[in-house]
């Protein structure tokens, strides 16, 4: 019985930290004090694909006072009126809960639509009002099991911290852990009665 328990503690463990978020930044990709380019082009950061049609990752140390975002670390920027897409590696699917944004070297507000694609190709979208100074934007529940993001706006936009969950597809087809480990607790209990009438 112990084994047992002991068994469905780990699982329950190890389900949770699969499930933890991961907050992806954008650090240790431009060269120090310096710009990395992508144009048609993207990279993946913690299983995380990032595809722009044209973009930047600026290093937080270059040009300080040339924009608008800053925010102390090393950031994204999509400087296009194209889109910019997020995708996991393999193709998984994945949540997004939060990211920041903002605009750079421009006054007033602008606009950009998010659009999330489910597995089945339906769409979710959010249309973001983008300023000079830096937001966070907390998603929905809804925003869970997609294929993808993409960005779509008139450029100028910038962008930090992701939250991701990579687990999203799992949960949506195995039982949660809190059902896992009470499926452990009964079958060690039929195990201990199973033993005792033996």
């Amino acid at each position: 019985m112990k084994t047992t328990v002991l068994a469905s503690v780990l699982a329950l463990a190890a389900a949770q930290a699969c499930a933890a978020p991961v907050t992806v930044g954008f650090e240790n990709i431009a060269n120090a004090s310096n710009v990395t380019y992508y144009d048609n082009s993207g990279f993946t950061n913690q299983s995380f694909r990032f595809l722009l049609d044209h973009g930047h990752v600026i290093d937080s140390a270059y040009a300080p006072g040339a924009y608008a975002f800053n925010n102390g670390s090393d950031w994204l920027m999509h400087d296009s009126s194209g889109v910019m897409r997020i995708s996991r590696a393999g193709d998984q699917l994945f949540a997004l809960s939060q990211f920041d944004y903002g605009h750079y070297g421009r006054t007033g507000a602008t606009s950009v639509t998010l659009t999330g694609f489910y597995a089945d190709n339906s769409t979710i979208t959010e249309v973001l009002t983008f300023t000079d100074s830096i937001q966070t934007l907390a998603l929905s529940s809804a925003w869970t099991n997609l294929s993808r993001v993409q960005f779509a706006g008139s450029g100028n936009q910038a962008y930090d911290n992701f939250v991701f969950n990579r687990e999203a597809a799992a949960m949506a087809t195995v039982p949660e852990p809190a059902s896992l480990a009470l499926a452990g607790l009964a079958l060690a209990g039929v195990l201990v009665v199973r033993r005792r009438r033996s």
